[in-house]
């Protein structure tokens, strides 16, 4: 990209790009971040390379290194937190640490590239902080009525998988107790890791919420990504249970 007065200099960098800074770095003392870490932009592109007149600051989210990964934060199944393995490392990501940074401040920076990052995951799992489906009180009433629906989907919910989606009719009603709302459930996986065992554990699932009264589950299948058609994606909805009883992170045994 050639440097015009419409483009800032902020050349080397682009969505993804990471730098880490120390407790005595300039950024800290200044009270301009928070806490030493590593800082991923996700600002899209055009907005980082935009001059500062127009655009004067980019986006940043902070990562710590948590001990070890966790699969349960992975591939944006928690709204809330996210893990994702780069090179050597396990990031660990907060939707809330997020911070506004004046791009002059990366001018003299260079991005660590070694911990670059596919922004697809990062960047959808932000997007669903606010767009992740809402369902209607009632449905969710009915899966509360047992207090271990939560542990037992989570525990039988492969971690390779990209989560339950559903199809709720109706998606926006609240039913009395006499009307059952009607549930269509579908296993997002990536076809790398598809193994036998998946089956069984959405019968599991399955069964589990079958046992909730006014909730009938009318299909449910496996689909690989590769699988998945524009229109069947538009008819699903992302079920994160964060309605659902249990504290983030725990422990399902």
């Amino acid at each position: 990209m050639v440097k015009t007065s419409q483009t800032s200099s902020l050349i080397p960098w682009q969505q993804g790009h990471c730098f880490e800074i120390e407790n005595n770095d300039p950024l800290i003392k200044e009270n301009i971040l928070p806490q030493a870490g590593f800082y991923f932009l996700i600002s899209q592109d055009c907005d980082i390379a935009r001059a500062p007149d127009t655009e004067p600051y980019v986006e940043v989210i902070l990562a710590t290194t948590p001990e070890s990964y966790n699969k349960i934060f992975s591939k944006g199944k928690n709204p809330r937190r996210l893990h994702i393995q780069l090179a050597d490392k396990c990031f660990e990501f907060f939707a809330y640490n997020k911070f506004r940074l004046e791009k002059k401040n990366l001018e003299s920076r260079s991005p660590d590239k070694k911990y670059a990052i596919n922004t697809h995951e990062l960047v959808t799992w932000l997007i669903k902080r606010y767009s992740r489906a809402a369902f209607p009180d009632a449905f969710n009433s009915r899966l509360n009525k047992n207090s271990n629906t939560k542990k037992i989907i989570e525990k039988n919910l492969n971690n390779n998988s990209y989560g339950l989606w559903i199809n709720l009719n109706p998606h926006d009603k609240e039913l009395p107790e006499n009307i059952s709302y009607k549930l269509d459930i579908t296993l997002l996986i990536d076809q790398d890791y598809y193994n036998s065992s998946m089956s069984d554990q959405l019968e599991t699932i399955v069964h589990t919420i079958e046992n909730c009264p006014g909730i009938e589950v009318i299909n449910y299948n496996i689909i690989t990504r590769n699988e998945l058609t524009l229109y069947e994606f538009n008819q699903l909805k992302k079920w994160d249970f964060d309605y659902l009883s249990g504290a983030d992170g725990e422990t399902l045994d």
